[in-house]
């Protein structure tokens, strides 16, 4: 939110839900409690109801919700945790559920993929330093935010208790920066349950195993795993959505794995670092009374890692209603897992799990119309048999713990395809080349796209049909500020580009009707994102929509496999009356097709559509061309602290080409001695 307002929440039947604006790094976010259909969507108001000044931290260590009561003492480790529902206490007796540090963790063979047993045989540390706590409140969450440190590392815990129909959920949530070599921290839950042996969630099913032991000690398990005591009365659920290393020491403890620095020996210098930098990551517990009920499990698990997902959208009529399901199952152990368009069909793809494991299931999966056609297929959408229907439900008999895949064509199926229609470009370059004619092309430096790759009637990507120019001639436009004419027999509201960059990331800036409108191009190949390793990579995710990859390109050489190429499309805004969009003054900006269109306007992201813990200064954009010298081309090596062999030698550090590099992989300091020959001036 934008602005200093309370904000009222209304549902699809207009009565009020509860709701909470809550403040992080001066932003504003209202949450509020929703209620969505199965594979569906639902409309809620929100309406502006006064200012909002925002309630100061408190000092506390208690917070509590209509299901939990949870207290943490001075070192914020959660000493006690009651489920009110249930009158249980949660915490063994003595203990808290904290973080932990394992600071023995030598490992000289496999040290970014192992952890031995003699590391977590010793007994951890707890992570006691710079602790402050303070307490959020609110109506809707309450939140406990605990600040420590570990030696170089800072670590922000947010754990939220709540109302409504998060209210079985408690939420740890974790924004660490990490900077602790030799450091293994995991979150520890000694536990009021006790059994010797715990449930790991493996995606399609789940495995018991027992405690810790010489062959088996950091197991994994996916988005869930269960403590339940061993008389069946009450256990436990943890959910995570993006760790996945466990370990059980006791009957009564679990231990989940968050960031690894290991102490490698002099092979794999460079991995003790590995996880050095920002991270962002929640870990969450379910109480639940009897034994462990699987499918609510996975329910849980898709709630935290599938969250649902708020747009923008102006006030129209719509055609849906304020509330719609796609697809639903009357068998909660036959789960909805995917739907989509089928790719080569006007069907839609629907994928259903057994999650259960209690046997064959039966289900029926309604949609919002009549079913024309079904059959069963496979996973690449081939179609294998007749699927059983009753004309209104698809019928599923389906095996534990397995996967079915369905082709449904619904009665009074429109067809997708908008008003739209293409421009003529005046190509300039040629992008493509053929196999027997490499050397044709020229997008960047003697390299081009694989046309063979290309589809001959072109791509549609979101509705939006393109079609691309000769393949063996022209087939690429450099943008240089010229004029792009628009077809003249109607108003279209949007042109659509599909783009690339020959040299960086760009910002490209359109003009309309005088006024400028500045999207993003990005580089035509390379990643579209990476990890950030602090010291070796910089994490980064291109804010584009990518509308095509190519598995290779092509070199005057030959085939350059895994050097994926895209295509980017971007939208333009079109007012009445326009008939000319002038382009970017970047000639490292090509277009290789375009369309205009008369479809509906998108609905705005209300909220991040996910998460990363990219940290927002992390990625920067070429805006103009810089020339870039390489000025230890032509220096000497003099000295280095060590080569792995002659194909990684210290001169390849700086020779130019891309596909040659320097390794030294002993342990830091690793270094060049370079001579320019002359004085040299650096700026």
């Amino acid at each position: 939110m934008k602005d200093n307002r309370d904000y009222r929440v209304t549902d699809a039947n207009g009565r009020s839900v509860a709701s909470q604006v809550v403040e992080r790094d001066g932003k504003r976010v209202l949450l509020f409690d929703a209620d969505v259909p199965a594979t569906g969507m639902a409309v809620y108001g929100v309406k502006a109801a006064g200012n909002k000044k925002m309630a100061a931290a408190a000092a506390g260590r208690t917070i509590q919700s209509s299901r939990y009561q949870l207290t943490v003492d001075d070192f914020g480790d959660v000493v006690s945790l009651i489920d009110k529902k249930n009158n249980r206490q949660l915490v063994a007796n003595g203990k808290s559920l904290r973080l932990v540090v394992f600071d023995d963790c030598r490992s000289e063979r496999w040290p970014a993929w192992e952890i031995l047993k003699r590391t977590l045989d010793k007994a951890p540390l707890p992570v006691h330093d710079g602790v402050q706590i303070s307490v959020e409140p609110g109506t809707l969450r309450q939140t406990l935010v605990i600040k420590k440190k570990y030696g170089e590392s800072d670590i922000i815990q947010r754990i939220h208790l709540y109302e409504g129909a998060q209210a079985d959920r408690i939420d740890f949530e974790n924004e660490v920066d990490w900077r602790s070599l030799n450091a293994l921290l995991k979150a520890e839950f000694p536990l009021s349950v006790a059994n010797a042996e715990a449930t790991y969630d493996i995606g399609l099913g789940s495995v018991r195993r027992g405690n810790n032991r010489d062959n088996s000690f950091e197991v994994y398990a996916h988005e869930w795993t269960d403590l339940t005591d061993r008389k069946g009365d009450y256990g436990v659920t943890l959910l995570n959505d993006s760790r996945y290393g466990w370990d059980k020491p006791a009957d009564n403890t679990l231990r989940l794995s968050l960031l690894y620095s290991p102490k490698p020996g002099r092979s794999y210098a460079y991995q003790a670092r590995q996880d050095f930098g920002h991270h962002v990551f929640t870990y969450s517990l379910v109480g639940h009374q009897g034994e462990l009920d699987a499918v609510e499990a996975v329910r849980q698990a898709d709630r935290l890692n599938s969250p649902l997902r708020t747009f923008h959208a102006d006030r129209h009529a719509g055609q849906l209603g304020r509330q719609f399901s796609f697809a639903n199952s009357d068998n909660k152990n036959v789960v909805v897992r995917a739907l989509k368009r089928a790719e080569v069909s006007n069907e839609y793809v629907i994928r259903v799990y057994e999650m259960s494991g209690k046997g064959a299931q039966q289900a029926r999966i309604s949609f919002p119309a009549a079913i024309v056609k079904a059959v069963e297929a496979d996973g690449t959408e081939r179609t294998l048999t007749d699927a059983k229907t009753d004309g209104t439900q698809l019928l599923v008999d389906i095996k534990p713990y397995s996967v079915k895949t369905y082709k449904v064509q619904l009665a009074g199926q429109k067809s997708a395809a908008v008003d739209a229609q293409s421009v003529a470009l005046d190509f300039d370059r040629h992008c493509f080349s053929f196999n027997e004619f490499r050397t044709s092309g020229n997008f960047e430096g003697g390299n081009s796209y694989a046309a063979e790759l290309l589809p001959d009637e072109g791509i549609t990507v979101g509705d939006i049909p393109f079609t691309f120019g000769e393949k063996d001639a022209a087939n690429g436009l450099t943008c240089k500020g010229q004029t792009l004419q628009l077809p003249t027999d109607k108003d279209y509201r949007h042109l659509y580009l599909l783009v690339a960059s020959d040299n960086d990331d760009r910002q490209a800036t359109f003009t309309v009707a005088g006024k400028q409108q500045t999207v993003g191009v990005p580089y035509y190949t390379g990643f579209i994102g990476q990890w950030g390793h602090d010291g070796q990579t910089v994490g980064y995710l291109k804010d584009a929509e990518v509308a095509w990859v190519g598995s290779h390109r092509h070199s005057g050489a030959g085939d350059e496999p895994y050097e994926f190429t895209y295509m980017f499309r971007v939208r333009i805004d079109l007012p009445k009356g326009v008939r000319e969009v002038q382009l970017p003054a970047d000639e490292h900006v090509v277009v290789f097709a375009a369309t205009v269109a008369n479809d509906a306007n998108d609905g705005t992201a209300a909220a991040p559509l996910f998460q990363t813990s990219i940290l927002p200064n992390a990625q920067t954009t070429a805006a103009a061309t810089q020339p870039q010298v390489n000025l230890l081309r032509d220096a000497k090596v003099i000295a280095t602290s060590g080569e792995v062999n002659n194909s990684e030698s210290a001169a390849m550090l700086m020779d130019g080409d891309p596909d040659t590099k320097w390794c030294d992989a002993q342990a830091a300091p690793n270094y060049v001695v370079f001579d320019f020959g002359k004085p040299t001036t650096i700026t």
